[in-house]
């Protein structure tokens, strides 16, 4: 099977589990023993198995994306096809109503078994890609702490996202980041 065909199918498969939560749609699409991995980030971490993989990414988007009222991903150009591994990249940009919009720079890297199973999927958030609009000339740390400016960016806060304010509470802003994996 054709990766780049592969993995258009399980990109727009996982968008349509986005909105309905309907995880069963992506069994075929993965190994039973497929790896995630997420480098990064403060909550770098590697799953081991299906199952968990689903778990720890519905954890994820429950979390962060879900929290927000808009999500879009943008390609950077078209994804990147090496023998059996596809690379996409692109950003993420996230709304909330007042709150600053926040973009990610991402980049996906899916490897496909003979049998057109993903068993590796990794994920690499670039450190300094991160950044708020609205006047907010913050730009993300690997620590993701927020602003100098004390401006309240989405982004620039450990997860998780309670509603509004972008921090997970207490008098500092500050928390430790969610862990997922």
């Amino acid at each position: 099977m054709d990766p780049l065909q592969r993995f258009a199918a399980y990109a727009a498969d996982f968008e349509k589990t986005f909105e309905d939560d309907e995880w069963i749609r992506l069994e075929g699409y993965f190994a039973e023993d497929a790896i995630y991995t997420v480098k990064g980030t403060p909550f770098d971490c590697e799953v081991r198995g299906r199952d968990a993989i689903f778990r720890a990414i519905k954890k994820s988007i429950d979390g962060f994306d879900r929290r927000f009222d808009k999500r879009e991903i943008e390609p950077d150009g078209p994804p990147v096809v090496e023998g059996n591994r596809v690379t996409f990249s692109g950003s993420g940009r996230y709304e909330k109503q007042g709150v600053d919009t926040l973009t990610i720079q991402l980049s996906e890297t899916a490897e496909l078994d003979e049998e057109g199973l993903i068993v590796g999927l990794i994920d690499v958030y670039t450190a300094g890609r991160t950044r708020c609009s609205a006047g907010s000339s913050a730009t993300a740390r690997s620590s993701m702490r927020p602003t100098s400016e004390g401006r309240r960016c989405a982004g620039v806060r450990p997860m998780p996202l309670p509603e509004g304010t972008g921090t997970s509470g207490g008098d500092s802003g500050r928390s430790e980041p969610q862990r997922f994996c």
